[in-house]
């Protein structure tokens, strides 16, 4: 028998109604229960680690139906506070967590974060400037001329004791005349002429030993002098800067200085 192409009200298969859902998905959570529960204690559970898993066949809308069941769970909750974690200057490898009111750790964070680049240029300017190294070069003056200046009164009283005081890279060092009026080292010298040389010597040494120790004085105190100048050039070139980025964020004052309290 030959075939032949049949019509399609020939062929009289069944069809069946086309099954059509309001929601135009087959995963309801409406008719899952336990389902719907299980979100619910997840929902409710805000310790980490805790996980719920929804399974269902693909193209079956579980997730559609998830989402939208857990927007609508959240919508009705206060959103979770922010966490920034700032940096412990004590401890750097352990920063120090912030809570702040939803919302507003973004504007903190992108605050600091263009805080920083106007810090820098500022304090590069002022310490780069010839004022800065002017005021400097003034406090380091002081204490070198004094040391200068007692270095002089010993090397004159050593001339007139006949004795010449060199500097060395080992620190200055007394040297007995030669006859052409430069120094000669002390061991070329005949015995009677070496121990005079080293009794006459010993005053010079201790004086030269405690110009050093003021020198060691003078140096701590031009440090701490430096030190006090760098902090109050800092202030003055950040204050402005601060000041205004502190007028944007008044609503964190009293959160920072809890939190400031709590680290003093």
């Amino acid at each position: 028998m030959a075939a032949r192409e049949l019509t399609a009200p020939e062929v009289d298969l069944p069809v069946a109604e086309d099954l059509t859902y309001g929601s135009g998905v087959i995963f309801e959570l409406s008719s899952h229960t336990r389902a719907r529960r299980a979100l619910e204690l997840g929902l409710l559970d805000s310790d980490s680690g805790f996980n719920v898993f929804v399974l269902g066949e693909n193209q079956s809308g579980r997730m559609t139906s998830t989402l939208a069941f857990v927007r609508e769970q959240v919508a009705t909750r206060s959103p979770p506070d922010d966490w920034l974690y700032l940096n412990n200057f004590h401890a750097p490898g352990r920063p120090l967590p912030m809570r702040l009111p939803a919302g507003t750790g973004r504007v903190f964070r992108d605050t600091m974060a263009g805080l920083i680049p106007k810090l820098r240029d500022a304090l590069t300017t002022v310490f780069d400037s010839q004022e800065y190294e002017g005021q400097v070069k003034a406090l380091a003056e002081r204490p070198q001329a004094e040391i200068e200046r007692m270095t002089q009164e010993v090397r004159t009283d050593a001339r007139t004791a006949g004795m010449d005081l060199v500097q060395t890279p080992q620190g200055p060092q007394l040297y007995p005349p030669g006859e052409d009026g430069k120094p000669v080292d002390p061991g070329k010298l005949p015995q009677d002429r070496q121990e005079e040389f080293r009794r006459t010597g010993e005053a010079f040494v201790e004086r030269m030993r405690e110009v050093g120790r003021r020198a060691a004085r003078l140096q701590a105190e031009l440090e701490r002098q430096i030190h006090g100048l760098n902090r109050r050039v800092a202030e003055n070139a950040i204050y402005a800067i601060l000041d205004s980025v502190q007028a944007q964020l008044d609503e964190f004052d009293r959160i920072l200085i809890e939190r400031e309290r709590g680290l003093t």
